[in-house]
């Protein structure tokens, strides 16, 4: 594998131009300190470069950079490219610096460009055109002979063969004669010795070699093969991990930027209610104070409106019964009722106990008392339990939200008593 490394003294910003101007597509970054950029593979097709910075270094100082020596590159990295016009245009305009225009040259057409920091690259159609070439060790084929190799094999077997029949008829049918010592080789093991199959024509043995040759190179190839599609498989599953766990990761995010703005807009809306529940409570306090601040002549009894207008049905017209303060002392006596309660609920709170305070506070509202109510909700309301210091039992903000409506409803209620009592 082959990876040309580049080096760079702001890699961030090359990797964004190479990818936007040239085409790359980055592979793997890996982080450095301060988040810095250690070293990044761009892909460009099958093949790939490595992207590093510039550092003080025992290797950096064995190089230079383009700015260093007047421009020039001591290498060049050749990309091909199908379309090189459309290459071309979408590099110019993203301000590549074109020093060589596209240009036909005998392996195709190209264009060379520089990037923001000097380095020079070049995109093009690359025809190869592979020849092979013999060695000098290599035996070279005679010219007739080299044509028939299986021809001149089966020629010099059936030469063994005539030599070991010769041999065998000799032995058969001929005179007596002394045996043959053991020391001195047969006809047939003169054929299978290495002296004989040395003896057989140059081409033959080439010829064998060569087919040998081939096969291993062939098998070599399949398995350089295999191991490549295996190492690209497991690249690719790696890549679509990548990209399942950021979707996984951006989901989770937007997920969780909803939820706070959804809990933003709840709490936001539970402040306002809060807010003219107060406002509603404090302008019905004040109207009360109002009342029970003025005259006994000034101050309208709706109770004992309330009682001539039951009697007026049974006599026919006004009654001429005196108008007393018994009917003024309920409301009185209610409201005393109301407050005595309040400060009970709020001494339980001053001392933790939430929950006794709540079922204080919730007879109150009952009673009709919407500083209770206005009370009660901020016991179930998150920010003012956590104002206090307090996290049990559990806030419920729309527990909160509903005795704040219902204090907004009570003070409201009571203010138009107050007003109709003042109109009689």
């Amino acid at each position: 594998m082959l990876l040309p490394q580049i080096r760079y003294r702001d890699p961030a910003a090359a990797i964004e131009w190479l990818c936007e101007a040239l085409g790359f597509e980055e592979h793997f970054i890996a982080s450095g300190e301060n988040d810095s950029i250690s070293y990044a593979q761009l892909t460009f097709g099958d093949s790939a470069i490595l992207v590093s910075p510039v550092r003080d270094t025992v290797f950096d100082k064995l190089t230079k950079q383009p700015d260093e020596i007047g421009g020039a590159e001591t290498q060049s990295c050749y990309f091909v490219v199908n379309d090189v016009e459309a290459h071309y245009g979408k590099a110019k305009a993203a301000g590549a610096e074109i020093v060589l225009e596209i240009d036909k040259h005998e392996h195709g057409r190209g264009y060379s460009c520089r990037d923001p920091e000097g380095h020079l690259w070049t995109f093009g159609t690359f025809e190869a055109r592979p020849r092979q070439f013999a060695t000098d060790d290599e035996p070279r084929p005679i010219p007739g002979l080299a044509k028939e190799p299986l021809k001149r094999a089966a020629l010099a077997l059936g030469l063994v063969t005539v030599l070991v029949g010769s041999a065998a008829a000799v032995w058969i049918f001929g005179p007596a004669r002394p045996p043959v010592s053991r020391t001195e080789p047969s006809s047939l093991e003169l054929a299978r010795s290495p002296d004989t199959l040395a003896a057989l024509p140059a081409p033959v043995a080439s010829d064998r070699s060569a087919e040998e040759a081939a096969k291993r190179a062939i098998e070599e190839a399949q398995e350089q093969l295999a191991h490549e599609r295996i190492a690209r498989e497991g690249a690719e599953r790696t890549a679509l991990e990548a990209h399942e766990q950021l979707a996984r990761e951006r989901s989770a995010r937007d997920m969780a930027e909803r939820s706070a703005l959804e809990a933003k807009t709840q709490l936001a809306q539970e402040q306002s209610a809060r807010e003219r529940a107060e406002r509603a409570a404090s302008e019905s306090a004040e109207r009360a104070a109002q009342k029970i601040d003025a005259p006994p002549d000034a101050q309208p009894l709706a109770g004992d409106a309330a009682a001539k207008d039951a009697e007026e049905p049974a006599s026919g017209g006004p009654s001429e019964t005196p108008i007393t303060g018994h009917g003024a002392e309920k409301p009185a006596q209610s409201d005393a009722e109301g407050a005595s309660l309040l400060a009970q609920g709020q001494g339980l709170m001053a001392k933790g106990d939430v929950a006794a305070a709540r079922e204080i506070f919730e007879r109150a509202a009952d009673a009709g008392l919407a500083e209770a109510a206005l009370a009660l909700g901020s016991t179930y309301d998150p920010v003012s339990l956590s104002r206090l210091g307090l996290t049990r039992p559990a806030p419920d903000p729309q527990y909160a939200l509903k005795w704040y409506r219902r204090a907004h409803e009570l003070a409201a209620a009571a203010g138009e008593r107050q007003t109709r009592a003042t109109r009689e």
